[in-house]
């Protein structure tokens, strides 16, 4: 399972941890994007690339990055406050 964290605004409206089942052979940042924004209607644009970010295994993430089974992502919103 990989293990999808939420910060700012984006955990109030998704929650702050998902754990979501990924393909073996991975899957693409923007495909889990299309995931959850499908899951979660009404986040698609909140979820959107160019309104959160998104890091995998710590490192600032491109929507062609793979994201294997086993890894944690992090969506963070444009701004977020402490």
């Amino acid at each position: 399972m990989t293990r999808v964290s939420f910060y700012g605004l984006l955990a109030d409206a998704m929650g702050r941890h998902l754990e979501v089942e990924v393909p073996k052979g991975g899957v693409s940042l923007g495909g889990l994007r299309e995931r959850l924004a499908a899951e979660r209607l009404g986040m698609a644009g909140e979820l959107s690339a160019s309104r959160a970010k998104a890091w995998v295994r710590d490192t600032l993430a491109g929507e062609d990055d793979m994201i294997g089974p086993d890894d944690a992502v992090e969506f963070w919103p444009p701004v977020s406050g402490g």
